[in-house]
């Protein structure tokens, strides 16, 4: 596809939308992520949201590698002339392999930062973003987090067994942002482990990093079932 480069070497920060997980919840449909939301394939919506933050200066798309010239195409289609690189790669069998082929693509030439987004969170507030991106240059790592307000239950053989004091407990979501030596350097020692199913933040915590987060009230839905995408549709008329 054509690639527009902002910069030729590549610095500052390259986007990920990680797009290569399959739906097994998905209403019998094996990728969710080009199902289409408001006629626009719901990755799309993601990636857009992505190439308006004015700080990222690369993008890479992570997909089921089978569907890597699917992809292209398909980014060709609705964003015919983006202003920025976008490179579509294949991704592994776990968001932390993806996650892990992405940095090993950017190896040889590595941004600065990387910010990691769902391709499957398609209502990414630039202003979240920006303020991740923000806390990442000054601590090295940042995640988005949303105090828990609901009851929460431990919940064993379909019975509750008790209920969780919520103090001091934020749901997490994307977009993540980190240095790319700290956030590569955490991949290698899980790679090295064989940790393969660990979130992001996990890596750098169990590398003994800390990671900062940024308080938010918003709401950023994550599709995971099929009535998920009328509620997002709905959200969005509202923006």
């Amino acid at each position: 596809m054509t690639q527009h480069k902002r910069k030729s070497k590549r610095a500052g920060t390259c986007g990920i939308v990680l797009a290569a997980g399959k739906s097994a919840r998905f209403r019998g449909m094996k990728y969710k992520q080009f199902d289409h939301l408001r006629g626009t394939p719901l990755f799309i919506h993601t990636l857009k949201a992505v190439l308006r933050l004015n700080f990222i200066t690369s993008v890479l798309v992570v997909l089921p590698s089978s569907k890597i010239q699917y992809g292209k195409r398909t980014i060709e289609t609705w964003i015919p002339q983006p202003k920025i690189a976008i490179v579509c790669i294949a991704g592994g069998k776990t968001r932390t392999e993806s996650t892990y082929r992405a940095l090993r693509y950017l190896k040889d030439n590595p941004p600065s930062y990387v910010l990691i987004q769902d391709a499957a969170r398609p209502m990414m507030k630039s202003q979240i973003a920006a303020a991740v991106h923000a806390k990442a240059r000054k601590t090295g790592a940042a995640i988005v987090g949303r105090p828990m307000t609901d009851s929460l239950a431990y919940v064993k053989d379909s019975r509750t067994r008790k209920t969780l004091d919520r103090t001091n407990v934020y749901a997490t979501y994307t977009p993540h942002c980190y240095t790319f030596t700290l956030i590569a350097k955490a991949h290698e020692r899980a790679q090295k482990r064989k940790m393969l199913e660990q979130e992001n933040a996990d890596l750098v915590l169990l590398s003994g990093k800390p990671v900062s987060i940024v308080p938010t009230t918003g709401i950023d839905i994550k599709v995971t079932y099929p009535e998920d995408l009328a509620t997002v549709e709905s959200l969005l008329k509202i923006r």
